[in-house]
């Protein structure tokens, strides 16, 4: 395994000089978003599920799990922060049980979160969380057991739209070589026990698209053999992530990613693929 190549912040001393990602002569090109106030794009986020048990010739058939639209906004920017507003427009669920399910597709239309990145584009933190805390107080005053439906929606906001909006950012402020593969430790969760455990992360520029105005990338979260404890018994799990993503090169907005997260078990390969499609 290479050593740590990735330094998160040094690719920043070229927006200075330049107002969008160019490739060096030898390849090089610094991942940086150069976002402006007003810059908004369309997205679609798609979430299907698959299942294959040993011995089945064919996985069964995808399962959509998630399918829901937004707006994505640039509203605000410092030297050190880009500020970004995330407004659901339509919205599919299909994962917990039928009530809830029922009420996020009604409730979500509409929903805003706002977040920050750092200057070259990664991912920091939701920063309305008391905002939408609020707004899920009044919307669920009406329900029994308010507290528990509270918490489990904002459980949900954390493992899905928080997480849709790092896999957007995944491969922001990185300076890449064509080709070359950059490594470091990561930490990746478990599908079937939400776990924590010590990964790899390695990035790739795939290639550049001047013509297109894209870069393609992609890149792998690998984590071998996990040791769960399921009713005394001990269960094996190895567990990988596959990206690939398109950014543009001017403005360096996202196009396009793909998330495909594949658990591998002596019973059972569970695979879901998320991807995030922007449009003008």
């Amino acid at each position: 395994m290479k050593n740590l190549l990735v330094i998160f912040m040094v690719v920043f001393c070229f927006s200075i000089c330049i107002s969008q990602n160019t490739a060096s002569k030898d390849k090089t090109l610094p991942m940086v978003g150069y976002w402006h106030k007003a810059l908004q794009r369309n997205v679609n986020v798609a979430e299907t599920q698959t299942f294959k048990f040993p011995g089945a010739k064919q996985a069964k058939q995808d399962v959509v799990k998630q399918n829901y639209n937004a707006n994505w906004e640039i509203i605000d920017s410092t030297n050190s922060n880009y500020f970004i507003q995330y407004k659901v427009t339509s919205f599919y669920f299909d994962i917990l049980n039928d009530s809830l399910n029922k009420y996020l597709n009604k409730m979500m239309p509409d929903f805003i979160f706002k977040y920050k990145t750092n200057e070259v584009g990664n991912f920091e933190s939701v920063t309305n969380k008391e905002e939408i805390k609020e707004t899920l107080n009044k919307a669920i005053n009406s329900l029994d057991s308010k507290e528990n439906w509270i918490l489990l929606i904002q459980a949900f906001i954390e493992l899905t739209i928080e997480k849709d909006l790092k896999k957007i950012h995944h491969f922001y402020g990185l300076q890449y070589k064509k080709n070359t593969n950059y490594t470091y430790d990561t930490i990746i969760e478990s599908i079937k026990t939400l776990n924590r455990y010590k990964a790899k992360n390695v990035y790739k520029l795939v290639n550049l698209y001047p013509n297109e105005n894209k870069a393609k990338f992609n890149g792998v979260i690998q984590s071998y053999q996990l040791n769960h404890k399921i009713k005394d018994k001990i269960r094996k799990e190895d567990l990988t992530i596959n990206i690939e993503a398109e950014i543009s090169l001017t403005e360096g907005y996202p196009i396009k990613t793909i998330f495909s997260y594949q658990s591998t078990s002596k019973t059972i390969i569970e695979n879901i693929t998320t991807t995030i499609i922007f449009t003008p």
